[in-house]
């Protein structure tokens, strides 16, 4: 029994965490999320800081934590984002540290929102990133993510996609 209601103020910690912390388009977190600008640190940080009492720590946990410091100025945020990929290998922790290509292997959305704008950056000048970039695009439209599927629509309408075709044959992108 003691257990169990362990257990249960464990996930209510957890969830408080969640509800204060939680990033908008974290894809597996339990609770819509907060936007940065209202991202109140004090608050998120005592219902983070009751996880760390209660356990167990997950990178979901480390990653809202960072999420708290980094916003409250605190440069040891990066340290537990390392821990959140280190031991939970957490998909949206990437996406902070600016690894987007890591973040969107492992599900991120938002990190592969970030990867396809840095790779349309690229592909303004580097011809091998346009392959990337449409692939980028395709992966996020199956994916649900609309605004890339009417990217895609748009660059085949423009010629985009053929002349990427002409240049790379051999990688044809369809």
């Amino acid at each position: 029994n003691l257990a169990a209601q362990e257990s249960s103020a464990s996930r209510q910690a957890a969830l408080a965490c969640d509800m204060a912390a939680a990033h908008p388009d974290d894809h597996l977190s339990k609770v819509a999320g907060v936007a940065w600008d209202d991202l109140d640190v004090e608050k998120a940080r005592e219902a983070c800081v009751e996880v760390f009492s209660i356990g167990p720590i997950t990178g979901r946990v480390l990653y809202q934590s960072a999420r708290l410091l980094d916003k409250d100025g605190d440069a040891t945020a990066v340290a537990y984002l390392k821990q959140a990929i280190e031991e939970f290998e957490y998909p949206i922790a990437y996406y902070h540290l600016g690894l987007f290509r890591e973040g969107f292997k492992r599900g991120s959305l938002v990190a592969g929102i970030a990867l396809s704008r840095v790779l349309s950056e690229e592909a303004n000048y580097n011809p091998y990133s346009q392959g990337a970039y449409l692939n980028t695009l395709k992966t996020l439209s199956e994916r649900g993510y609309e605004p890339a599927g009417k990217t895609l629509i748009d660059l085949r309408a423009s010629g985009y996609i053929a002349q990427y075709n002409e240049i790379f044959p051999h990688d044809k992108f369809e």
